[in-house]
């Protein structure tokens, strides 16, 4: 074989070594979640050389996550200092002879350090309707007669939003309705492709409770998750992985449901758990069936709202369609891979949201 040949091999082999060792959570939690048994490279975890990479990786991800931070809070302190220019007559606020920045925009100000706090949603309106409005019909009511509210929301409080992708698509909507109308802000902790099955890949109630801890504001807590946790996982080092739909595997699913929501409630916060709406293909489907049953039992049990989503997208008793019904008319609700919502399907869902929340008397007058 050439020299250059096994330089160019030998590269390759210590550039995959090297992203072994410093990826190592994640390729292992992937072969776990793929093959449902421990992986290969778990049996390094004693070595300390092997694992420093793990340290070096959370290292350089905390410092990303600062460095972003410090860049979303110059960005929020150019847009509150252009805008109370714009809306004073000068150029930047709080310089000699300048206007004060006004108190309505003092408010983008971070919820807590760049440094950790969660994602918060800028001021942009993607629905324009205010809370307990219809997308649909276009009609404002005031949210403060609608007999169907949940959860009453004032001017200091937020709204943390907790899911999957598919929240990814709703909370935008939300927010938007909140923050234009009602200088309500939210904290945006959705990740695409986690769940309550596998809390060493992302892990729901530590984020939540670290969360809570840094912005108590919060008084209402959305959470969409289901579509990433019909597997088997692991419950204690070493042992077999619980089969899902067991008894095992049900009773530590349901302890984990009822920790998020504990969490929340005792920080002062009530909680809407959404129901994970029919789904094309038809093993998901069983198994979404399966997990909305679990989320529904417990969070009723809690006191806390169980909102469905399926009826109001088209799902008729179970049936998945892509369409839905709007106005008389048929609205596609879904994208192609029958599992995701159109920009219509993630709206119709946030309106529903949004009409069980009530606004303090303060906000209703206005």
């Amino acid at each position: 074989m050439p020299r250059t040949a096994i330089q160019t091999l030998c590269t390759l082999l210590l550039t995959l070594a090297f992203l072994a060792w410093l990826e190592q959570d994640a390729v292992g939690l992937y072969w776990r979640q793929v093959h449902h048994e421990d992986a290969p490279i778990d049996g390094l975890k004693h070595v300390p050389l092997w694992t420093s990479g793990a340290r070096l990786n959370e290292a350089l991800s905390g410092a990303k996550l600062r460095l972003l931070g410090e860049i979303a809070r110059f960005d929020e302190y150019a847009v509150a200092s252009f805008n109370a220019g714009r809306f004073a007559g000068v150029d930047t606020p709080g310089e000699e002879g300048g206007a004060e920045v006004p108190s309505r925009l003092a408010k983008i100000d971070p919820l807590s350090p760049p440094a950790t706090r969660a994602p918060v949603f800028p001021a942009e309106d993607v629905s324009g309707l205010p809370a307990g409005s219809s997308t649909e019909s276009g009609e404002v009511k005031k949210n403060a007669d609608l007999p169907g509210a949940r959860v009453s929301l004032g001017k200091v409080d937020s709204v943390l939003f907790v899911g999957d992708s598919l929240m990814q698509g709703v909370a935008p909507h939300v927010h938007a309705s909140l923050y234009k109308h009602y200088e309500i802000r939210s904290l945006n902790l959705s990740r695409q492709s986690t769940g309550l099955a596998y809390p060493d890949f992302f892990d729901w109630p530590k984020q939540i409770k670290e969360t809570f801890h840094e912005a108590p504001e919060i008084k209402l807590m959305i959470v969409f998750l289901g579509p990433n946790d019909p597997w088997d996982f692991p419950h204690r080092k070493g042992k077999p992985y619980l089969k899902f739909k067991s008894e095992d595997w049900e009773s530590v699913y349901r302890a984990r449901i009822r920790e998020v929501i504990e969490i929340a409630r005792e920080n002062g916060a009530r909680v809407f758990w959404l129901e994970v709406p029919c789904m094309r293909e038809k093993e998901l489907d069983t198994s979404m069936t399966y997990l909305n049953r679990l989320f529904a039992d417990e969070v009723e049990k809690s006191g806390e709202f169980f909102l469905p989503t399926g009826r109001i997208l088209g799902c008729d008793e179970g049936q998945f369609s892509s369409f839905m019904n709007s106005n008389g008319k048929k609205k596609k609700s879904r994208i192609d891979d029958g599992v995701h919502f159109t920009i219509a399907g993630q709206k119709r869902i946030a309106d529903e949201i949004l009409s069980l929340i009530r606004l303090t008397q303060e906000h209703a007058a206005r």
